[in-house]
């Protein structure tokens, strides 16, 4: 896969204006400086990231059916909104539907091979949710993660998701 100049874009303009401010005698503090360029890094990244995972595969063989084992019939792409450590953005995955008219069942298999089924949360800004609402309130743990991550992730959700992975970790404890 090429990376074309769009990938870099945002760090490249945020140089070009730092250079001229500075040129200008307009210097910005170290830490303006950091936070804009991790900004810019994160917006390029999050372009990356989302066009590698669209052009993802979405399945790996045939799809069946989880419920009835009957064949999946490809119904076409749909978008996605993700949230990921990067930022947000949409992908595209395609839609599965059971052949079976009995069963009705469908599926993104993208979804399920990037563990982001029935969310829109990466794996990796469930684990800081996770985290965050460990050490303190709901609310505080959102305000830390706009802080370090630059993410806007309302309270409420946050303590959805703990509680989806409190409940999942007690189910793996159960079966040990």
């Amino acid at each position: 896969m090429m990376f074309k100049e769009e990938y870099n874009s945002e760090i490249l303009k945020y140089s070009k204006m730092l250079m001229y401010n500075i040129s200008s005698g307009n210097m910005p503090s170290m830490q303006e400086i950091e936070v804009e360029m991790r900004n810019a890094a994160l917006k390029d990244g999050a372009k990356v990231l989302l066009k590698i995972l669209s052009d993802l595969p979405d399945s790996v063989g045939e799809t069946l059916c989880e419920k009835c084992n009957s064949e999946m019939k490809n119904i076409g792409k749909r978008s996605k909104e993700l949230i990921s450590l990067l930022g947000n953005g949409k992908i595209k995955r395609r839609y599965f539907k059971c052949t079976n008219p009995e069963c009705k069942n469908h599926s993104f298999p993208k979804d399920i091979r990037l563990n982001i089924e029935n969310t829109s949360f990466t794996p990796g800004v469930r684990r800081v949710m996770a985290k965050t609402a460990s050490d303190s309130s709901f609310q505080k743990a959102s305000s830390d993660i706009k802080e370090y991550c630059g993410l806007k992730i309302a309270a409420k959700d946050i303590e959805r998701i703990s509680e989806e992975i409190d409940a999942e970790l007690e189910k793996a404890d159960i079966k040990k």
